[in-house]
Protein backbone atom coordinates (compact mmCIF):
# COMPACT_ATOMS: atom_id res chain seq x y z
CA UNK A 1 0.00 0.00 0.00
CA UNK A 2 3.04 2.47 0.85
CA UNK A 3 4.73 1.21 -2.38
CA UNK A 4 1.27 2.59 -4.24
CA UNK A 5 0.77 5.80 -2.64
CA UNK A 6 4.52 6.60 -3.28
CA UNK A 7 3.62 5.60 -6.67
CA UNK A 8 0.54 7.83 -6.77
CA UNK A 9 2.66 10.53 -5.35
CA UNK A 10 5.23 11.21 -7.97
CA UNK A 11 2.40 10.42 -11.03
CA UNK A 12 0.93 13.32 -9.04
CA UNK A 13 4.19 15.56 -8.64
CA UNK A 14 4.73 14.87 -12.54
CA UNK A 15 1.07 15.15 -14.06
CA UNK A 16 -0.27 17.88 -11.84
CA UNK A 17 2.06 20.43 -13.08
CA UNK A 18 1.70 19.30 -16.91
CA UNK A 19 -1.82 19.57 -16.61
CA UNK A 20 -1.67 23.28 -15.82
CA UNK A 21 0.68 23.65 -18.40
CA UNK A 22 -1.65 22.42 -20.99
CA UNK A 23 -4.93 24.56 -19.15
CA UNK A 24 -1.95 27.70 -20.19
CA UNK A 25 -1.14 27.05 -22.89
CA UNK A 26 -5.01 26.55 -23.77
CA UNK A 27 -5.88 29.71 -22.36
CA UNK A 28 -3.41 31.26 -24.30
CA UNK A 29 -4.31 30.22 -27.52
CA UNK A 30 -7.69 31.14 -26.49
CA UNK A 31 -6.71 34.74 -25.62
CA UNK A 32 -4.24 35.14 -29.25
CA UNK A 33 -8.12 34.09 -31.16
CA UNK A 34 -9.59 36.90 -29.19
CA UNK A 35 -7.03 39.24 -30.61
CA UNK A 36 -7.33 38.53 -34.20
CA UNK A 37 -10.98 38.22 -33.84
CA UNK A 38 -11.31 41.57 -32.14
CA UNK A 39 -8.51 42.96 -34.73
CA UNK A 40 -10.96 41.97 -37.37
CA UNK A 41 -14.41 43.72 -35.89
CA UNK A 42 -12.33 46.53 -35.88
CA UNK A 43 -11.20 46.74 -39.46
CA UNK A 44 -15.25 46.10 -40.01
CA UNK A 45 -15.47 49.63 -39.31
CA UNK A 46 -13.66 51.82 -42.10
CA UNK A 47 -13.79 55.10 -39.65
CA UNK A 48 -11.36 52.94 -37.41
CA UNK A 49 -8.81 52.51 -40.29
CA UNK A 50 -8.37 56.51 -41.10
CA UNK A 51 -7.38 57.61 -38.09
CA UNK A 52 -5.56 56.46 -34.65
CA UNK A 53 -8.57 55.68 -32.15
CA UNK A 54 -8.15 56.89 -28.65
CA UNK A 55 -8.36 54.44 -25.60
CA UNK A 56 -11.67 54.61 -24.84
CA UNK A 57 -13.47 54.26 -28.48
CA UNK A 58 -11.48 51.09 -28.77
CA UNK A 59 -12.65 49.99 -25.28
CA UNK A 60 -16.67 51.13 -25.56
CA UNK A 61 -16.75 49.44 -29.47
CA UNK A 62 -15.40 46.05 -28.51
CA UNK A 63 -17.55 45.77 -25.00
CA UNK A 64 -20.08 47.33 -25.98
CA UNK A 65 -20.84 46.91 -29.57
CA UNK A 66 -19.48 42.89 -29.25
CA UNK A 67 -19.47 42.13 -25.61
CA UNK A 68 -16.10 41.41 -25.30
CA UNK A 69 -14.95 41.69 -21.47
CA UNK A 70 -11.16 42.59 -22.70
CA UNK A 71 -9.97 40.29 -19.89
CA UNK A 72 -7.19 37.69 -20.43
CA UNK A 73 -7.22 34.29 -19.21
CA UNK A 74 -3.87 33.79 -19.23
CA UNK A 75 -1.44 34.61 -16.59
CA UNK A 76 0.64 37.82 -16.43
CA UNK A 77 -0.76 38.97 -20.13
CA UNK A 78 -2.72 41.55 -21.39
CA UNK A 79 -4.64 43.39 -24.52
CA UNK A 80 -2.68 45.78 -26.10
CA UNK A 81 -4.05 48.54 -29.07
CA UNK A 82 -1.44 49.20 -31.91
CA UNK A 83 -2.06 52.18 -33.23
CA UNK A 84 1.17 50.94 -35.67
CA UNK A 85 -0.95 47.78 -37.50
CA UNK A 86 -4.61 49.30 -35.98
CA UNK A 87 -4.65 46.18 -34.49
CA UNK A 88 -5.72 44.14 -30.69
CA UNK A 89 -2.57 42.63 -29.40
CA UNK A 90 -1.49 40.09 -26.51
CA UNK A 91 1.38 40.75 -24.98
CA UNK A 92 3.05 40.06 -21.19
CA UNK A 93 2.31 42.43 -18.83
CA UNK A 94 5.45 43.15 -17.08
CA UNK A 95 7.52 42.91 -20.17
CA UNK A 96 5.24 45.70 -21.27
CA UNK A 97 5.61 48.20 -18.21
CA UNK A 98 9.30 47.41 -16.88
CA UNK A 99 11.32 46.55 -19.74
CA UNK A 100 14.17 49.20 -20.68
CA UNK A 101 13.76 51.21 -23.94
CA UNK A 102 16.74 52.73 -25.39
CA UNK A 103 15.45 56.45 -24.22
CA UNK A 104 16.29 55.68 -20.44
CA UNK A 105 18.13 52.60 -20.66
CA UNK A 106 18.93 52.80 -16.61
CA UNK A 107 15.81 52.78 -15.51
CA UNK A 108 12.28 50.79 -15.76
CA UNK A 109 10.19 52.32 -17.89
CA UNK A 110 6.28 52.94 -18.40
CA UNK A 111 5.12 56.65 -19.73
CA UNK A 112 1.90 57.95 -21.51
CA UNK A 113 1.65 59.94 -24.34
CA UNK A 114 -1.38 62.10 -25.74
CA UNK A 115 -3.58 62.11 -28.61
CA UNK A 116 -3.83 65.54 -27.83
CA UNK A 117 -1.86 68.83 -26.86
CA UNK A 118 -3.09 68.73 -23.69
CA UNK A 119 -2.32 65.23 -21.46
CA UNK A 120 -4.35 61.88 -21.52
CA UNK A 121 -3.79 59.37 -19.30
CA UNK A 122 -2.94 56.10 -21.46
CA UNK A 123 -1.03 53.28 -20.35
CA UNK A 124 2.12 53.15 -23.14
CA UNK A 125 5.30 50.44 -23.21
CA UNK A 126 8.49 52.04 -23.40
CA UNK A 127 9.37 48.90 -25.70
CA UNK A 128 6.60 49.21 -27.80
CA UNK A 129 4.99 52.95 -27.84
CA UNK A 130 2.88 52.15 -30.31
CA UNK A 131 0.86 49.58 -28.11
CA UNK A 132 -1.88 51.31 -26.09
CA UNK A 133 -3.25 49.47 -22.69
CA UNK A 134 -6.83 48.42 -22.82
CA UNK A 135 -7.08 45.58 -21.20
CA UNK A 136 -10.19 45.66 -18.56
CA UNK A 137 -8.83 43.25 -15.78
CA UNK A 138 -9.32 44.35 -12.20
CA UNK A 139 -6.17 45.18 -11.19
CA UNK A 140 -3.70 47.98 -10.15
CA UNK A 141 -2.89 49.41 -13.86
CA UNK A 142 -6.45 49.32 -14.78
CA UNK A 143 -8.10 51.00 -11.70
CA UNK A 144 -5.22 53.83 -11.51
CA UNK A 145 -5.53 54.56 -15.67
CA UNK A 146 -9.00 54.50 -15.92
CA UNK A 147 -9.63 55.93 -12.07
CA UNK A 148 -7.63 59.14 -13.13
CA UNK A 149 -9.59 59.34 -16.38
CA UNK A 150 -13.03 59.18 -14.06
CA UNK A 151 -11.37 61.31 -11.48
CA UNK A 152 -13.82 64.36 -12.69
CA UNK A 153 -16.82 62.59 -11.22
CA UNK A 154 -15.65 62.02 -7.84
CA UNK A 155 -16.79 63.51 -4.88
CA UNK A 156 -13.55 64.23 -3.28
CA UNK A 157 -10.73 64.66 -6.05
CA UNK A 158 -7.59 64.52 -3.60
CA UNK A 159 -9.20 61.45 -1.62
CA UNK A 160 -9.96 59.36 -4.69
CA UNK A 161 -6.66 60.64 -6.28
CA UNK A 162 -4.61 59.78 -3.24
CA UNK A 163 -6.52 55.92 -2.61
CA UNK A 164 -5.93 55.13 -7.00
CA UNK A 165 -2.75 56.24 -7.33
CA UNK A 166 -0.34 56.91 -4.47
CA UNK A 167 -1.24 54.38 -1.57
CA UNK A 168 -1.87 52.10 -4.55
CA UNK A 169 0.33 49.35 -2.91
CA UNK A 170 -0.57 47.23 -6.02
CA UNK A 171 1.05 49.80 -8.65
CA UNK A 172 4.67 49.55 -6.33
CA UNK A 173 6.08 47.45 -8.94
CA UNK A 174 5.27 49.60 -11.88
CA UNK A 175 7.69 52.45 -10.61
CA UNK A 176 7.99 54.14 -13.69
CA UNK A 177 3.86 54.47 -14.51
CA UNK A 178 3.46 55.51 -10.50
CA UNK A 179 5.99 58.44 -11.34
CA UNK A 180 3.80 59.49 -14.12
CA UNK A 181 0.48 59.19 -13.17
CA UNK A 182 1.21 61.27 -9.60
CA UNK A 183 1.91 63.92 -12.14
CA UNK A 184 -2.20 64.01 -13.18
CA UNK A 185 -2.63 65.51 -9.09
CA UNK A 186 -5.64 67.49 -9.22
CA UNK A 187 -3.39 70.98 -7.99
CA UNK A 188 -2.34 71.29 -11.06
CA UNK A 189 -5.00 69.20 -13.31
CA UNK A 190 -8.23 70.38 -14.61
CA UNK A 191 -10.80 66.98 -14.70
CA UNK A 192 -13.93 67.64 -17.26
CA UNK A 193 -16.98 65.51 -17.56
CA UNK A 194 -20.12 66.54 -20.05
CA UNK A 195 -20.94 69.03 -17.86
CA UNK A 196 -18.52 70.46 -15.22
CA UNK A 197 -15.07 70.78 -14.84
CA UNK A 198 -13.26 69.86 -11.31
CA UNK A 199 -9.74 71.16 -10.15
CA UNK A 200 -7.77 71.57 -6.79
CA UNK A 201 -5.75 74.37 -8.34
CA UNK A 202 -5.81 77.94 -6.89
CA UNK A 203 -5.93 80.11 -10.39
CA UNK A 204 -5.67 78.46 -14.29
CA UNK A 205 -2.26 79.88 -15.15
CA UNK A 206 -1.45 76.47 -12.31
CA UNK A 207 -3.25 73.97 -14.88
CA UNK A 208 -0.35 71.86 -16.56
CA UNK A 209 -3.06 69.10 -17.71
CA UNK A 210 -6.43 68.53 -18.96
CA UNK A 211 -7.92 65.10 -18.77
CA UNK A 212 -11.41 64.49 -19.55
CA UNK A 213 -13.69 61.59 -18.34
CA UNK A 214 -13.87 58.44 -21.31
CA UNK A 215 -16.58 58.16 -23.54
CA UNK A 216 -17.67 61.97 -23.67
CA UNK A 217 -20.17 62.25 -26.37
CA UNK A 218 -21.20 65.27 -25.23
CA UNK A 219 -20.72 68.66 -23.56
CA UNK A 220 -23.25 70.67 -21.62
CA UNK A 221 -23.47 74.20 -20.24
CA UNK A 222 -21.83 73.71 -17.37
CA UNK A 223 -22.39 74.78 -13.83
CA UNK A 224 -19.63 77.32 -12.57
CA UNK A 225 -18.73 78.55 -9.13
CA UNK A 226 -17.27 82.30 -9.58
CA UNK A 227 -14.41 81.07 -8.22
CA UNK A 228 -14.46 78.16 -10.95
CA UNK A 229 -14.82 80.45 -13.19
CA UNK A 230 -12.03 83.00 -12.81
CA UNK A 231 -9.20 79.77 -12.58
CA UNK A 232 -11.00 78.67 -16.03
CA UNK A 233 -10.73 82.11 -17.54
CA UNK A 234 -7.11 81.91 -16.16
CA UNK A 235 -5.70 78.85 -18.13
CA UNK A 236 -3.35 79.26 -20.44
CA UNK A 237 -2.79 75.80 -21.97
CA UNK A 238 -4.64 74.50 -25.29
CA UNK A 239 -7.98 72.20 -24.89
CA UNK A 240 -8.39 69.98 -27.87
CA UNK A 241 -11.98 68.22 -27.54
CA UNK A 242 -12.15 64.63 -27.77
CA UNK A 243 -13.19 63.35 -30.91
CA UNK A 244 -15.57 60.87 -28.99
CA UNK A 245 -17.71 64.22 -28.57
CA UNK A 246 -20.85 64.32 -31.13
CA UNK A 247 -22.49 67.37 -29.40
CA UNK A 248 -21.87 70.48 -28.42
CA UNK A 249 -24.72 72.38 -26.40
CA UNK A 250 -25.83 75.73 -26.14
CA UNK A 251 -23.67 77.97 -23.61
CA UNK A 252 -20.93 74.90 -23.20
CA UNK A 253 -17.94 77.25 -23.90
CA UNK A 254 -20.50 80.53 -22.28
CA UNK A 255 -17.48 81.00 -19.88
CA UNK A 256 -14.65 81.47 -22.55
CA UNK A 257 -13.16 84.62 -23.01
CA UNK A 258 -11.83 85.36 -26.57
CA UNK A 259 -8.32 85.04 -25.22
CA UNK A 260 -9.36 81.33 -24.14
CA UNK A 261 -10.97 80.88 -27.61
CA UNK A 262 -7.49 80.32 -29.32
CA UNK A 263 -6.65 77.52 -27.39
CA UNK A 264 -9.30 75.43 -27.97
CA UNK A 265 -9.53 72.77 -30.64
CA UNK A 266 -12.57 70.97 -32.16
CA UNK A 267 -11.51 67.91 -33.93
CA UNK A 268 -14.21 65.63 -34.62
CA UNK A 269 -15.98 66.84 -38.17
CA UNK A 270 -19.02 65.06 -37.28
CA UNK A 271 -19.92 66.82 -34.30
CA UNK A 272 -23.23 68.93 -33.91
CA UNK A 273 -22.75 72.31 -32.46
CA UNK A 274 -26.04 73.63 -31.32
CA UNK A 275 -26.62 77.55 -32.35
CA UNK A 276 -24.77 79.53 -29.81
CA UNK A 277 -22.16 76.93 -29.22
CA UNK A 278 -19.08 78.19 -30.04
CA UNK A 279 -17.90 81.76 -29.34
CA UNK A 280 -18.24 84.29 -32.36
CA UNK A 281 -14.31 84.21 -32.70
CA UNK A 282 -10.85 82.92 -32.01
CA UNK A 283 -12.08 79.34 -31.89
CA UNK A 284 -9.79 77.02 -33.89
CA UNK A 285 -12.45 74.74 -35.34
CA UNK A 286 -9.66 72.30 -36.78
CA UNK A 287 -12.20 70.91 -38.92
CA UNK A 288 -15.03 72.42 -40.94
CA UNK A 289 -17.57 72.47 -37.74
CA UNK A 290 -20.38 74.73 -38.38
CA UNK A 291 -22.79 76.10 -35.81
CA UNK A 292 -26.21 74.11 -36.70
CA UNK A 293 -30.13 75.15 -35.09
CA UNK A 294 -31.22 72.12 -32.95
CA UNK A 295 -34.51 71.32 -32.64
CA UNK A 296 -34.48 70.04 -29.04
CA UNK A 297 -38.23 68.91 -27.52
CA UNK A 298 -38.93 70.50 -24.07
CA UNK A 299 -39.45 68.11 -21.15
CA UNK A 300 -42.53 69.01 -19.34
CA UNK A 301 -42.78 68.40 -15.61
CA UNK A 302 -46.22 67.01 -14.79
CA UNK A 303 -46.65 64.87 -18.62
CA UNK A 304 -43.10 63.99 -19.78
CA UNK A 305 -41.73 63.10 -16.20
CA UNK A 306 -42.24 63.53 -12.51
CA UNK A 307 -40.12 64.50 -10.07
CA UNK A 308 -40.37 63.74 -5.93
CA UNK A 309 -38.07 63.45 -2.73
CA UNK A 310 -37.33 59.81 -4.24
CA UNK A 311 -36.47 60.46 -7.51
CA UNK A 312 -37.45 60.77 -11.23
CA UNK A 313 -40.18 58.90 -12.79
CA UNK A 314 -40.98 59.22 -16.84
CA UNK A 315 -43.90 58.36 -19.25
CA UNK A 316 -43.39 55.46 -21.02
CA UNK A 317 -43.33 57.93 -24.36
CA UNK A 318 -40.42 59.58 -23.30
CA UNK A 319 -38.52 56.84 -22.15
CA UNK A 320 -38.57 55.22 -25.47
CA UNK A 321 -36.89 58.54 -27.46
CA UNK A 322 -33.51 57.46 -26.13
CA UNK A 323 -30.64 57.41 -23.45
CA UNK A 324 -32.16 59.40 -20.67
CA UNK A 325 -29.37 61.65 -18.37
CA UNK A 326 -29.74 63.11 -15.29
CA UNK A 327 -27.62 65.83 -13.58
CA UNK A 328 -28.03 66.89 -9.96
CA UNK A 329 -27.29 70.65 -9.68
CA UNK A 330 -26.82 72.62 -6.61
CA UNK A 331 -30.04 72.04 -4.38
CA UNK A 332 -32.58 69.85 -5.64
CA UNK A 333 -32.19 71.92 -9.37
CA UNK A 334 -31.35 68.62 -12.19
CA UNK A 335 -31.30 69.01 -15.60
CA UNK A 336 -32.71 65.93 -17.88
CA UNK A 337 -31.21 65.19 -21.44
CA UNK A 338 -32.32 62.67 -23.89
CA UNK A 339 -29.55 61.43 -26.61
CA UNK A 340 -30.22 59.66 -29.78
CA UNK A 341 -28.12 56.72 -30.72
CA UNK A 342 -26.35 58.77 -32.69
CA UNK A 343 -25.53 61.15 -29.92
CA UNK A 344 -27.74 63.73 -30.41
CA UNK A 345 -29.07 65.62 -27.87
CA UNK A 346 -33.09 65.50 -28.73
CA UNK A 347 -34.94 66.53 -25.93
CA UNK A 348 -34.20 68.14 -22.31
CA UNK A 349 -35.59 69.99 -18.91
CA UNK A 350 -33.08 72.04 -17.66
CA UNK A 351 -33.03 73.36 -13.54
CA UNK A 352 -36.17 71.66 -12.97
CA UNK A 353 -36.61 70.76 -9.19
CA UNK A 354 -39.80 69.43 -7.29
Amino acid sequence: LIVVIVIIAILAGVLIPTFGMVIERAHKSNDTADAVDMTNKLRENDQFLTRNLEVDEVINYLTANHSYTLQTRSKNTSFWYDRTTKSIVLKDTDEMLTGKSALLPNSQIVYAQTAYTQDKVEAISATHPECLYIDQKVNAITSAVAGIRNLGKANDLTATFTATVTNNADLAKYAALTTYLNGFNPATTMYVTEDSYNTKATQGSAVTKIVFSTNMSYLAKPELTNEMKTIMQDLTIKIELPQTIKFIETGALSWVTTEIAKNIVVQNKDVVCQSGSLPATGIDLGVSVSQTPVNVKKLIAGTDFTITSTGITFTNTVENLGKIVITKRLGNYYDIRIFNEQGMLIANALNVTY
